[in-house]
């Protein structure tokens, strides 16, 4: 945690200023275990983190995993005494996934969610089950039995299953690494500057984090998640660089207006419940000529509403159809700013535009008019909203950052190219609506590329926009992906 940020911040519970209380150990002049207070209450920084949430989340099972309110307790009090080794001790007995990280190992991306899934799953399974008792969520009667079956299942058979198809098998959090939707919002992330101060609300496990520092290594960035381990996970895996808060974003923003040049969230509104609360402080802290993404919203079409064996939040307040999305935005988005939307098109739209809509009557035509399932929404300034691409070749696009999608099994015949084998079961999830675009064409079931090719990086964009290449984080796999790689 830098001190420049700590002294920036307001308290999003009094609104007083923060101090440092106690400093126990910092690296790289940042702040790694501490405690800092205001007027109302003592937060510990964990790994850089700061915890500022003061109540449990809504994870649902995940707190399993990452019992929030346990670890914020545990921290102060041995934090208050000094020590730091016990509160690392206590993180390896009763978060063991968040020791892996913090000791180094955790291995791959890959590796640690195969193992988090896995332990997530049997963790819904007893979750649903205790909810049960309740006979309206959860495994209620005769549905117990399932519930064991799929127990049983989780522990012992998808661990062979892994062994035998490994990567077939990822999960939302891997798939969406390299789904075509995460291509889409590359080409249109062209389109927005990047300098200055950035907010990643909801990161999840470093999507955004991931894409701007493909463009911008040194860029200045704050990411907050209401969980303990997606923060680690975007800190270690993503962007060591990052500032982090791990806060419930139900509350207001810990920041004063206007603070941050660009605001992001992507495929978590509709996941919280107070919406309207979100969006009018991620506009509060974004500068007038800055701007707010809110990227792939969704309305009730891709879930039910009331879901009985979700595994946290059983009642969505999904809005009815996207329309409303931007009625709301419109209430929210004050004098001086204005509002866009982009209807997802398939990558290789964006390398002309960037594919925004402004104007009341043309944006509600075109949600009308299409089938898509999902919007995005841009708060700025009448004269920032995008309008064209950049002439020059995004930074990203080189052999270096550029990979091979995991949809293929990739050998290289020769010394000048290789092939692409699609994998049917990878390929299936990831054109699914919530990974992929309606406009998304779909993958080639083989394909050769010369290594001559793969030099040029207008080959690679094109290679990019196709969905046969991504951009993947450094650790991302054991097995190499990176097209320099195999030049």
């Amino acid at each position: 945690m830098d001190r420049a940020l700590l002294d920036d911040l307001v308290c999003p519970y009094c609104n007083g200023s923060f101090k440092v209380a106690s400093e126990l150990e910092t690296v790289a002049g940042r702040l790694n275990y501490a405690l800092i207070e205001c007027r109302c209450f003592r937060f510990p920084i964990v790994e850089g983190v700061l915890l500022l949430s003061l109540a449990k989340g809504y994870g649902g099972a995940e707190e399993e995993l990452q019992p929030y309110v346990p670890l914020q307790v545990a921290s102060i009090e041995l934090l208050e005494r000094g020590d730091v080794q016990a509160l690392r001790t206590w993180i390896r007995r009763h978060i063991p996934l968040a020791a892996d990280i913090v000791n180094g190992s955790a291995g791959s991306y890959l590796q640690f969610r195969l193992k988090a899934a896995r332990k997530l799953e049997l963790a819904k399974t007893s979750y649903l089950t205790r909810q049960g008792r309740y006979e309206s969520i959860g495994f209620t009667g005769r549905t117990r039995l399932k519930a064991l079956a799929r127990q049983l299942y989780c522990r012992y058979r998808v661990p062979q299953l892994q062994a035998r198809y490994g990567r077939d098998l990822v999960d939302f959090y891997a798939l969406r690494s390299f789904a075509p939707r995460l291509n889409v919002l590359a080409m249109q992330l062209r389109s927005f500057p990047v300098e200055g101060r950035l907010l990643s609300l909801c990161c999840g496990q470093g999507v955004f984090e991931n894409l701007i520092t493909a463009r911008s290594p040194s860029c200045n960035i704050v990411s907050i998640d209401g969980q303990f381990l997606n923060v680690l996970i975007t800190k270690h895996y993503v962007n060591p660089n990052g500032a982090y808060i791990c806060h419930d974003v139900q509350m207001p923003l810990p920041f004063r207006d206007k603070y941050f040049d660009g605001v992001f969230s992507s495929t978590c509104l509709p996941e919280i419940p107070t919406q309207r609360s979100l969006v009018t402080e991620s506009i509060r802290v974004t500068r007038d000529s800055g701007w707010a993404l809110f990227d792939s919203i969704w309305a009730s079409g891709l879930g039910p509403r009331i879901d009985p064996l979700r595994d946290y939040r059983f009642a969505q307040n999904f809005f009815s159809n996207l329309s409303n999305y931007s009625q709301l935005f419109s209430e929210c988005t004050p004098a001086g700013r204005d509002l866009a939307v982009s209807i997802p098109l398939a990558p290789a739209a964006y390398l002309e535009s960037p594919g925004w809509i402004s104007g009341k009557d043309r944006i509600e035509a075109a949600i009308q008019q299409s089938a898509e399932p999902m919007l995005s929404v841009l708060v700025t300034s009448a004269d920032h909203i995008p309008t064209a691409q950049p002439n020059t070749k995004p930074p990203w696009s080189t052999p270096e950052k550029l990979c091979i999608s995991p949809v293929f099994f990739v050998k290289q015949t020769s010394r000048t190219e290789l092939a692409l084998r699609l994998r049917p079961r990878l390929a299936e999830l990831t054109c699914r609506p919530q990974h992929a675009p309606l406009a998304f064409e779909g993958y080639p079931a083989t394909e050769v590329l010369r290594t001559a090719d793969l030099k040029s990086p207008e080959f690679l964009l094109k290679a990019f926009c196709r969905g046969l290449l991504v951009l993947l984080p450094q650790a991302f796999g054991d097995e190499p992906r990176h097209v320099s790689f195999f030049l």
